[in-house]
């Protein structure tokens, strides 16, 4: 299985659903029946962090992956 460098969300199947991890730590922090909603939490958190988004099939090869920028602060004046 080949591991991306870095802070990543991982999306990958796990007992008949699919699991979003924070790198390849111990845990899942979601997990659903749909890898629809799997892939969305994932992208969500990885635009938010500025993070690698990554979405594997079975037996771990990678179907998806982008690199996401941390948004720029935006300061209110006034």
């Amino acid at each position: 299985k080949r591991h991306s460098e870095g802070p990543t969300q991982v999306v990958f199947p796990l007992e008949g659903g699919w699991v979003v991890v924070n790198g390849y730590e111990k845990g899942f922090i979601y997990m659903t029946d749909s890898k629809r909603e799997a892939i969305r939490v994932a992208r969500t958190i990885a635009q938010l962090k500025g993070l690698r988004f990554e979405v594997h099939k079975r037996y771990g090869k990678i179907e998806q992956s982008k690199k996401y920028r941390k948004p720029a602060r935006t300061e209110i004046v006034g």
